[in-house]
């Protein structure tokens, strides 16, 4: 249909270092977006060439150029700007893309003064985390949903600041710790389904602290003595002293006999005994009278 070796329609070339490099081949180029690159479009060794009606915008070194010999009708084409393309002699007033050549070998005149189609803005990052201050291992978490764009964010890369980053993840939350105290810088960088990246500074300062030294427990304090084994001290010192007794030791020691363990026994079964032996002391006294 066309007298082209090759036709480049309706793509979105964004992001790249060379959008379109035509090399020794005669090329229609149109209805393409083609921005966000350092060359747009570059011819090299190649005539005849046709490129009409693209948006060819925010290059950052040429919309397009012409090397060795090339040559392309580049009219009817929106390079970013009513007033058309910069070029240092033919149009130097020209807000748009730069584009090269001497101004016949890249004819750009007339150019439009409207998009063809849409023009695609950068995203804008925006970095916020759950806290600013943290122990070493303490975890932060990311987070970019606050980022925005004129069509749709599609992937996001945090950078923590201690030497490590997520890789271009399509999560826009992530959660990190860091391994050692000090003041690290994080920041992000957004991607849009142009494959076009945030260019603006967004970031967060994170400090991390040392963990403070663990705090051994109290000791415990010394048991206190139950009343059952005072009770129980009481009654042996009480026997012991029993024992001396003439004819209560002797009780005593029968009762030992008769139930071994004898001296640990409640203390009311060592008042009894008290009270027998005043009794039998009582009596002795009385037929000594």
């Amino acid at each position: 249909m066309y007298p082209f070796d090759v036709v480049i329609s309706r793509n979105i070339i964004s992001a790249n270092s060379i959008g379109i490099h035509i090399h020794a081949v005669r090329t229609y180029v149109t209805h393409n977006s083609i921005s966000y690159n350092e060359y747009g479009v570059i011819y090299v060794g190649s005539t005849g060439n046709v490129a009409s009606y693209n948006d060819i915008y925010r290059n950052s070194l040429y919309g397009m150029d012409v090397k060795e010999g090339a040559t392309v009708n580049a009219e009817h084409n929106y390079w970013g700007d009513p007033s058309g393309p910069y070029h240092p002699t033919v149009n130097p007033d020209g807000k748009g893309d730069t584009v090269g050549g001497n101004g016949e070998d890249l004819d750009f005149i007339p150019w439009l003064t409207e998009p063809v189609g849409h023009i695609n803005e950068r995203p804008f990052a925006v970095l916020e985390v759950d806290k600013t201050t943290v122990l070493v291992g303490e975890e932060v978490t990311f987070d970019a949903r606050a980022s925005t764009d004129d069509g749709e964010i599609v992937k996001y890369l945090f950078i923590f600041g201690d030497g490590t980053n997520s890789s271009w993840t399509t999560l826009p939350v992530v959660k990190h710790n860091y391994t050692a105290p000090g003041t690290y810088n994080a920041s992000l960088v957004v991607m849009d389904n142009f494959g076009v990246t945030s260019n603006n500074t967004a970031t967060v300062t994170i400090t991390v602290r040392t963990k403070p030294p663990e705090t051994p427990p109290p000791e415990a304090p010394p048991p206190t003595p139950s009343p059952i084994r005072i009770l129980t001290h009481i009654n042996e010192e009480l026997i012991r002293i029993l024992r001396g007794i003439p004819f209560v030791g002797d009780i005593i020691m029968f009762l030992e006999e008769l139930v071994p363990g004898y001296g640990a026994l409640a203390f009311t079964t060592t008042c009894l005994l008290i009270i027998i032996a005043l009794v039998v002391l009582r009596r002795r006294r009385g037929v000594r009278s």
